[in-house]
């Protein structure tokens, strides 16, 4: 979709679900990884309040940074992760 939305011209905007910040980091990687995410992009992150990260994503300027580490870039507590487990 990104693709043939470059190619026609046409730029693209990415939404916020009040994902957590794995879904934030993925998001990150696409947005800066595909030049038709031209508009600025919507996140919720900064509102979330316990995250299963062991550390909270970066803002740097006013922006989410885009995490370089291997992988997504972020670490995930399981500790945390138990927490949201349905039972």
């Amino acid at each position: 979709m990104a693709a043939m939305a470059e190619a026609a011209g046409i730029p693209l905007v990415r939404g916020s679900a009040h994902e957590m910040g794995v879904k934030t980091a993925a998001m990150l990687h696409v947005v800066a990884s595909t030049p038709a995410f031209t508009y600025a992009n919507d996140s919720t992150y900064y509102a979330q309040e316990n995250d299963v990260l062991t550390e909270p994503l970066r803002v740097v300027d006013g922006a989410l940074e885009v995490p370089m580490r291997p992988g997504l870039g972020v670490e995930v507590d399981r500790k945390k992760v138990r927490e949201y487990e349905v039972r």
